[in-house]
């Protein structure tokens, strides 16, 4: 991702997060974690970055669900394309060659 780590770790920046649309492109019951694991892509970016021109639009990352238990996994009547809201983080992980991926951990709200 282009500009996103710097920007979350430095707050976690709840204005970042209110300026993009996220959908979710994929989920899976992750072992090591005992947790759901989204697949999450930026799919509206109006953050403005200090650079002119940057957007980390279709950049896809992943949440680790705290609010929904993995037993849970199978009702969630949750389709691939739903909006995914991070209503709470409680932790950020980049890692990577370059640091250039994320992980959050945190509750989230599908809608619409």
């Amino acid at each position: 991702m282009k500009e996103i780590n710097t920007i979350i770790i430095k707050s976690m920046n709840q204005q970042w997060l209110q300026k993009q649309e996220l959908t979710l492109a994929g989920y899976k019951l992750n072992d090591k974690k005992n947790m759901i694991q989204l697949s999450v892509a930026i799919t509206k970016d109006d953050y403005k970055y200090e650079k002119e021109g940057v957007s980390n639009i279709f950049e896809k990352f992943s949440v680790y669900v705290e609010n929904i238990r993995p037993e849970q996994m199978s009702s969630l009547n949750t389709k691939l394309g739903k909006k995914v809201r991070l209503e709470k983080i409680s932790s950020v992980v980049t890692y990577g060659d370059f640091q250039n991926n994320v992980s959050l951990t945190g509750t989230v709200q599908f809608y619409d």
